[in-house]
């Protein structure tokens, strides 16, 4: 068992499927069974980790960032180079790379509802609320975002 050190109590662990990356999202208070976090750098934000546990030589690299809401959802590429998240009051989804640790914020048009990965690829997906249907495709090579809005009006096509 290998033990990291961390800016605030965790509240939850999302881990690459081939074990090369791992998301942590922390508790808002900064406290835990009544021991301060010691971190004032990460006092009174919403905190997402992002940690590479073998960086070459058994070393662990571990990053931080304090973030403008709390992210609800997490989802990992199956190759595990790249993590989603979404954090729906702010309308942004976040993009990770679980090789160099950089977590890059991207607006989105709607409020975020359901955040995912395409299978054996790099991209991921954020469904919004949109009454005609709104999703965002993100490329987190480039961080283009592709959105298709309406589809929801196919839906009422009565044959």
């Amino acid at each position: 068992v290998t033990e990291y050190a961390l800016v605030k109590p965790v509240r939850a662990v999302f881990v690459a499927p081939n074990g090369s990356g791992i998301v942590i999202l922390h508790r808002f208070i900064d406290v835990d069974d009544g021991v301060p976090s010691g971190e004032d750098d990460y006092a009174d934000d919403d905190v997402m980790s992002v940690l590479d546990p073998d960086a070459g030589g058994g070393v662990p690299l571990l990053s931080s960032v304090a973030l403008d809401d709390e992210p609800d959802q997490v989802a990992v590429t199956s190759d595990g180079e790249w993590a989603f998240a979404q954090l729906p009051d702010a309308q942004v989804a976040l993009v990770a790379s679980l090789t160099t640790l950089l977590v890059d914020p991207l607006p989105v048009g709607s409020k975020p509802l359901f955040i995912g990965a395409v299978q054996a690829g790099h991209t991921g997906y954020v469904l919004q609320k949109h009454p005609l249907g709104r999703i965002s495709f993100i490329e987190p090579d480039t961080l283009d975002i592709d959105t298709v809005t309406g589809f929801e009006i196919n839906a009422e096509i009565d044959q």
